[in-house]
């Protein structure tokens, strides 16, 4: 029987295949459009980048001309104003014009009986001794077109007072053209005092707004000194202060030859009283002049005033440390307080520093940190932190070889293009603050080299939606984070307690963006903070959300994670120069409400406590005891 022939095999449907084809090429069409739109997104995003560079270039071009503008038209006001003042020809007789009722309490005492005259065969005016009151000819002869500069200690501004002329302050900037100026006062002939006692006070009036909100006009006394011998060479200022606001008094010293064309009577009063003044200077250099091995404020004030235009506004202006003994001290020893056995206490400091130095320098040379257990060291930023943040230090405890061998390191081998994540607030406080601090203190170029470099870098942090920092940040290639253990959140601490190195990052590079950056913070900070209470106080949680800027739970704490906002908005307006009110408003407000809601007595326990839930915490943290300190600062 013939077998029946098997079926025949079942082929795939047509329709199939082609639904597979389909879902195929759609597949590749996503790809290929997903590839097409990242490029042109990517593309994109470096043309904006590219345009934002341009415009950024566009705008520091425009600013250094308008620097240069303003230095050009400043040099040229300035010599024609003493070209004009040295062609007006000087009253011959004095009147009462312009007298200032108020200088009697700050001049020199009157002398009473004796009459100063502008010329010996003319009649003398009123007695004037100690007044403000018009200036002799012959008195603008010896000092007339003389000038003098002070730059003071770690501070940004350079003063400059010339006879004749103008007082000025201003920061001589750098090569990128950081140049600020303003005009302390004109110098005004008709209230002019003549000499009384050896001193010749002359007045310059008509200065530079007081502020963009405040149109009073700046003005200046200047106090000069008239010195006999050669103790003094040539006009030298020795001290500015501005005893109220944007009204200063600067005191100077000259050589008595150049008070010429002097009064008989005034001339006597001058040498005579010059024994008891030169008994006095002697008496003073006899109390206050520090050992042989330091400088004197003169000497520095001489240098300072010696050093060209272009210098440092803070170069060398803070001198080193003096020397101390090497031998070991036997601190037991020593009483522990008051100033008994100072030099003694000063070595044993400057000893411990030594050697907790020699044992990083042995131990972790170019690391973080130094383990002094098992001597070994660690990393937990990667920049040499002990370095940087031991700069300071060193220079002031006068360690120079120390010192130098730190900044050599940095020349050579510190590295910000680190990939790793690090904290944006401690690499800011202790790896930025130690090299601005270092730089202000010896004026080394390579310093602020760095620290703008890392400033740059630790700059792009501030990219939250509501301009506050992100938590952590790469230095390499800008990217940033919240950990996750702050429930998403910023920390008061860290967003607040940055101000300072980035205030003082823009004032010595000429980058305002550093200031506004970290301004922007406290802005926001202010304007979050809540109502104030009955009694005007109000504090702030420890919490901030990163979008918003807005404080979030009711945790407040003195110590821990609020700790040094609080200080820092003291030192901010001690370090603007008591100018920005903002500030000292926000300071009192959060000392009024510690005050009221979180010092308590118990058992004879004085502590700052913490709250949580309007509730009350009663501990304290150890980092709570920066508080006194602060109180009492302020």
């Amino acid at each position: 029987m013939q077998a029946s022939p098997l079926p025949p095999r079942k082929s795939p449907s047509s329709g199939s295949k082609i639904n597979w084809l389909i879902v195929v090429f759609v597949v590749q069409m996503v790809l290929f459009m997903t590839f097409v739109g990242s490029f042109f997104t990517m593309e994109q995003h470096r043309q904006s980048e590219l345009h934002d560079m341009g415009h950024e270039l566009h705008t520091l071009r425009t600013q250094n001309r308008h620097v240069t503008k303003q230095l050009l038209s400043a040099e040229k006001r300035n010599t024609r104003l003493l070209e004009a003042q040295q062609q007006q020809p000087m009253p011959d007789e004095l009147d009462d014009t312009g007298r200032l009722q108020d200088d009697d309490e700050e001049g020199e005492p009157e002398d009473e009986g004796e009459e100063v005259s502008s010329k010996p065969s003319q009649r003398a005016p009123a007695k004037h001794e100690g007044t403000w009151a018009n200036a002799t000819s012959e008195l603008r002869t010896g000092l007339s077109g003389r000038c003098a500069r002070l730059l003071r200690e770690g501070e940004w501004w350079t003063y400059e007072v010339c006879v004749g002329g103008l007082v000025r302050q201003f920061h001589q900037g750098d090569q990128k053209g950081a140049f600020e100026e303003y005009i302390l006062g004109r110098f005004d002939p008709s209230v002019t005092l003549s000499l009384s006692g050896g001193v010749t006070h002359f007045a310059y009036n008509r200065g530079a707004a007081c502020s963009p909100t405040d149109a009073t006009p700046r003005s200046s006394r200047l106090t000069v000194k008239c010195v006999q011998g050669a103790e003094v060479e040539d006009l030298h200022l020795i001290t500015v202060e501005e005893p109220s606001t944007c009204s200063y008094s600067l005191t100077a010293e000259a050589p008595a030859h150049m008070c010429t064309g002097l009064p008989a009577a005034a001339k006597q009063r001058a040498g005579a009283a010059e024994p008891k003044a030169a008994k006095q200077r002697k008496r003073v250099v006899a109390e206050d002049t520090p050992p042989a091995h330091a400088p004197t404020g003169a000497q520095v004030a001489a240098q300072i005033a010696a050093r060209p235009l272009g210098a440092s506004s803070s170069a060398s202006s803070i001198p080193r440390g003096a020397p101390v003994s090497t031998e070991p001290v036997d601190v037991t020893s020593l009483p522990v307080s008051g100033s008994e056995a100072s030099e003694q206490k000063r070595a044993a400091v400057v000893g411990a520093i030594r050697h907790a130095w020699g044992g990083y320098v042995k131990y972790a040379w170019g690391a973080d940190e130094l383990k002094p257990i098992s001597k070994r060291s660690t990393d937990w930023i990667g920049l040499g932190l002990t370095i940087l943040d031991s700069l300071d230090v060193l220079w002031m405890a006068g360690l120079t070889d120390d010192f130098n061998k730190g900044v050599e390191w940095i020349r050579q081998s510190l590295d910000f293009r680190k990939q790793r994540m690090v904290s944006f607030f401690e690499t800011t406080i202790r790896c930025l603050g130690g090299l601005v601090t270092a730089y202000e203190l010896s004026g080394d170029a390579v310093l602020l080299e760095k620290a703008t470099d890392l400033g740059e870098r630790l700059g792009k942090a501030f990219a939250t939606p509501s301009g506050l920092p992100y938590t952590t940040i790469s230095l390499a290639s800008g990217q940033h984070a919240i950990p996750g253990w702050t429930g998403g959140n910023l920390l008061l601490a860290e967003v607040g307690t940055v101000q300072l190195e980035f205030f003082a990052l823009a004032k010595h590079s000429g980058r305002p963006e550093f200031h506004d950056k970290a301004q922007k913070v406290i802005d926001v900070l202010d304007r979050n903070g809540g109502p104030t209470d009955s009694d005007g106080g109000r504090m702030w949680p420890i919490h901030i959300r990163p979008d918003s800027g807005k404080l979030t739970g009711t945790q407040i704490s003195w110590g821990a994670m609020g700790d040094s906002y609080y200080e820092y908005l003291l030192k901010m307006w001690l370090y603007t120069g008591k100018k920005v009110p903002q500030y000292k408003r926000m300071y009192l407000e959060s000392v009024i409400a510690m005050r009221k809601q979180l010092i308590f007595t118990e058992n004879g326990y004085t502590f700052l406590a913490e709250s949580n839930n309007k509730k009350v915490i009663k501990k304290m943290d150890h980092l709570v005891c920066f508080v006194p300190g602060m109180l009492a600062l302020a």
